[in-house]
């Protein structure tokens, strides 16, 4: 099966559902990640140099699960959901064909992710549109009520290595705002996993109701909220 993930920034993946792409790759699918944005701004360097470094970081970090990098079509808090943007981006699923997709939602707390979350439902409308699109986290679950849970217990030490590519950001990150992006993570899969009953977990939404989880394989714990009072 072929999978998409179309996020917002290079380090997007990793921070959101880099375990639970991990799981699907040892299951033998092929993933595409998709980055809307150069992460040219997401640094003190120029934005030039910074958007070379961060795509080579991307790469690096998609080899660790033998995934394929596309997208890059503007700079940061330069994405609009414009028909140029959407077309570009209907281009490339054409062109990859994934059976499903995995996007940001489109409420989201970053302008960047929410108008990927626009993109991605817009691209899809146009291409495919019996295709399941599911949303990812948020960078540290910030109002984001999952549905469905992935265990990435066994796939959560990858996803830390997976962003630990991303060497300007951890600088970055650390430097600017004190905060260290494998704790985020690691606490992030730590807090989903005590709201499912695993050890470590990534939480998703289907873009639409009715979408059932379409691994067999990469089993999900669906979230009961009525169970759960």
């Amino acid at each position: 099966m072929k999978v998409m993930v179309i996020a917002a920034h290079p380090d997007d993946v990793e921070l959101c559902c880099a375990g639970t792409m991990a799981r699907l790759a040892h299951a033998g699918h092929d993933l595409v990640l998709v980055h809307m944005t150069y992460g040219d701004k997401g640094g003190r360097d120029e934005p030039d140099v910074l958007a070379r470094t961060r795509h080579q970081e991307a790469i690096d970090s998609a080899a660790m699960i033998g995934a394929v990098v596309d997208g890059r079509f503007c700079g940061d808090l330069e994405l609009y959901p414009d028909d140029v943007t959407t077309k570009a981006l209907a281009d490339v699923w054409r062109k990859h064909d994934p059976s499903v997709v995995f996007t940001h939602r489109p409420d989201d707390y970053h302008p960047d992710h929410r108008i990927t979350g626009e993109l991605a439902l817009a691209a899809g409308a146009q291409v495919a549109q019996s295709t399941p699109i599911w949303f990812m986290d948020t960078v540290g679950g910030v109002e984001f009520y999952p549905t469905d849970y992935v265990d990435v217990a066994a796939t959560l030490d990858l996803k830390v290595e997976m962003l630990e590519c991303h060497k300007s950001q951890m600088t970055w990150m650390a430097a600017a705002r004190h905060a260290s992006m494998p704790y985020m993570i690691r606490s992030a899969a730590g807090w989903r996993g005590l709201q499912s009953g695993m050890a470590a977990a990534e939480g998703f939404q289907p873009a639409r109701a009715g979408d059932a989880w379409p691994f067999e394989d990469v089993t999900s714990l669906t979230f009961d909220k009525e169970a759960a009072r």
